[in-house]
């Protein structure tokens, strides 16, 4: 092979680092708990308004029901249900649009309810070295 190989964007994610900066433009970042660690009997914000998030996942950790939506009055009647002790919501640019994009709420059924959250945030891409 003759010449240099491309710059690595991540040493530390290797070639998933690679195809993500290429789909993307430039590389992304996991962003974990950013908002919160836990739900509570409240609706609470798990993450802002972000038109960069490409992606974002919410898992409960708890034994309680919690709900999530992309609006603040989120409820048990009015979200998406994330059963006890693994339940999850998956956001995909590709499947579900501008609402990864959106501030997302959630809310439990007891309070003190542990969540993992993770976000996939697009990073801008470096800008060019000048031309000499």
């Amino acid at each position: 092979m003759h010449g240099s190989a491309a710059a690595r964007v991540s040493h530390t994610m290797g070639k998933l680092a690679d195809l993500l900066a290429s789909n993307f433009g430039g590389p992304i970042v996991g962003l974990v708990n950013r908002e919160l660690t836990t739900a509570g009997t409240t609706a609470a914000r798990v993450f802002r308004l972000d038109a960069d998030r490409v992606g974002a996942t919410i898992v409960n950790l708890s034994a309680n029901k919690v709900f999530a939506g992309p609006f603040a009055n989120v409820s048990d009647s009015k979200g998406f249900l994330l059963g006890p002790n693994g339940g999850q919501l998956v956001l995909d640019y590709r499947a579900d649009f501008l609402v990864v994009g959106a501030e997302w709420y959630v809310i439990a059924t007891k309070a003190n309810s542990d969540i993992f959250s993770i976000e996939l945030v697009a990073q801008a891409a470096p800008a060019p070295a000048p031309a000499l």
